[in-house]
């Protein structure tokens, strides 16, 4: 059973020293007063405070080596507070467990549901977690936050639409799921998700572009210096409002160009792509196809490798304007194995000029098509002490 805590409010300095610790993950009590600028018996006081109360962990066997007095390391207790991220989607959905640690401790499998963005479903996904959290050994109570990564148009505070024409608003996710579950709900697009996931030491320093790119279409999230600056959603994005000129001289976007519907539809007009269908007897995906590429599939390879060199004048577009030297794929597209990555950063540097070209890095997501989940458990995880 996890450790319980004071039921009082946190102070200012209180959730500021957690977040400090939280994003540190191990820190001492000497650092944390430089940090913050403060007088070390200040901190002193309050991180013994967070202690008694169960908040943080103090390993007094385990210091740093600074003059004075033993300065001991501090870390966050991982029984404070629980995020699930949940990764919405029109027919199924998915969800991820970050600890206050941020660690991600479960993932969840695809969970199938006839229509996952609706208020009715909402309330489903919010009983089916709370049997779910009981069956991994937590109580529901030791859930801080829970942040839904939705697949539809919704505004950022978390208004649901259903499609770009009708301006009334079908339901409020955040406000439905607050309700159902009694914690603080949050909403935030899939890229912005899948970029908080993918963080690590060797993008924090170059700016970098992520991409996500699926069945309906293409998202984008930027990154500078390791930190979320913008992150654009929805049927095509922004990467596919992008005009290109097509060989015989017609205006066209990427969207009208390439997108996961697109490719299922041009494989279902040959044979391979008949067969391939027949043989998992269901209707063909994306996801099916970057498999068949993965696997060795040299018609999947070759379908994938065209609508490369057609995404790739926006991919191109996009990392000149930020001057970024990695391009991060995700969604279905990082199934699709080694030899469409190659011919995507080939023809990407070919639209590419000067040195950039060269330094261009394109790499696959490193936690895979459910990464958005995990992103959203991580998110979540960061708001508790806010």
């Amino acid at each position: 059973m996890a450790a319980m805590t004071s039921s009082r409010p946190l102070t200012s300095r209180q959730s500021t020293i957690l977040s400090i610790v939280q994003a540190n993950r191990r820190i001492t009590r000497k650092e944390i007063a430089r940090a913050l600028d403060l007088p070390l018996p200040t901190v002193t006081r309050i991180v013994s405070d967070l202690r008694d109360e169960r908040y943080l962990l103090e390993d007094e066997s385990e210091s740093r080596p600074e003059p004075g007095r033993p300065n001991s390391i501090v870390q966050v207790n991982p029984d404070v507070g629980y995020a699930i991220g949940v990764d919405l989607r029109k027919h199924s959905w998915s969800w991820a467990l970050s600890n206050a640690k941020l660690q991600l401790v479960h993932r969840s499998n695809s969970i199938e549901c006839r229509n996952a963005v609706s208020a009715e479903s909402v309330r489903s996904i919010i009983a089916s977690l709370m049997d779910d959290v009981i069956n991994i050994g937590l109580q529901w109570r030791n859930i801080s936050t829970i942040v839904f990564a939705v697949h539809a148009i919704v505004a950022t505070n978390g208004d649901i639409f259903l499609g770009y024409e009708d301006d009334r608003c079908a339901f409020n996710v955040d406000s439905v799921a607050s309700e159902a579950s009694g914690k603080r709900c949050a909403s935030n697009d899939p890229a912005r998700m899948y970029v908080v996931v993918e963080r690590d030491e060797a993008i924090d320093r170059p700016d970098s572009a992520y991409v996500l790119y699926g069945q309906r279409g293409h998202g984008m999230g930027i990154i500078v210096s390791g930190e979320i600056l913008r992150s654009f959603n929805g049927i095509c994005g922004e990467i596919g409002h992008i005009a290109t000129w097509t060989d015989d001289g017609r205006r066209q976007t990427i969207a009208d160009r390439t997108n996961g519907n697109l490719i299922v539809n041009e494989a279902m007009g040959s044979d391979w792509g008949k067969a391939l269908a027949q043989s998992k007897r269901a209707q063909l995906t994306l996801a099916d196809i970057c498999n068949a590429a993965r696997g060795g599939n040299s018609h999947a390879t070759a379908l994938l490798c065209e609508h490369a060199a057609r995404l790739a004048p926006a991919l191109a577009a996009t990392v000149s304007l930020l001057g970024s030297e990695t391009l991060v794929l995700g969604g279905e597209w990082i199934d699709s194995g080694e030899t469409v990555r190659r011919q995507l950063l080939a023809e990407i540097r070919r639209n590419l000029a000067g040195a950039l070209s060269e330094r261009l890095a394109v790499r696959y997501g490193r936690h895979g098509p459910d990464s958005i989940a995990s992103g959203g458990a991580l998110y979540g995880a960061r708001l508790i002490w806010e």
